[in-house]
C-alpha cells in the first residue's frame, strides 16, 4: 500500500509468506513428509517382526544369545508396539494436518 501523505511514502512490507500457500510452506512440509515416516516404519515395525524375512535375518546372526532374545515373542511384541506408537502418532499428526487445520485463523 503506498499513499503519499505530507510528501511522505508510507509502505507496507511485503511478506514473503503470504504469496506461499498454506499447503506449500515449510511447517507443512515437514509435517507431511513426518506422517509419511511415521506410516512407513509403523507399518514395518508392526509387520516385520511376525514375517518369515525376520526369521530368516535373524538366524544368522553369531550369538546365541542375541539370536534366541530376538526371536522371542516378548521382543517381537515390544517391536509391533513400537510399530503402533509410531502408526498412533502418524495418524494424530495427520488429523492435526488436515482437520484442526481448518478452525484455526489464516496465517496471513
Amino acid at each position: 500500500m503506498v499513499s503519499a501523505t505530507a510528501g511522505k511514502v508510507n509502505r507496507r512490507p511485503f511478506h514473503f509468506a503470504a504469496t506461499i500457500s498454506p499447503l506449500m510452506r515449510p511447517s507443512s512440509l515437514f509435517r507431511i513428509l513426518f506422517v509419511l515416516y511415521c506410516i512407513e516404519a509403523g507399518t514395518f515395525l508392526v509387520l516385520a517382526p511376525w514375517s518369515p524375512v525376520w526369521d530368516r535375518t535373524l538366524v544368522q546372526l553369531s550369538s546365541e544369545l542375541l539370536r534366541a532374545l530376538a526371536l522371542s515373542a516378548v521382543v517381537r511384541a515390544a517391536t509391533t508396539g513400537f510399530g503402533l506408537i509410531h502408526l498412533v502418532w502418524g495418524a494424530h499428526d495427520l488429523d492435526e494436518l488436515i482437520f484442526r487445520r481448518r478452525l484455526r485463523a489464516p496465517d496471513v
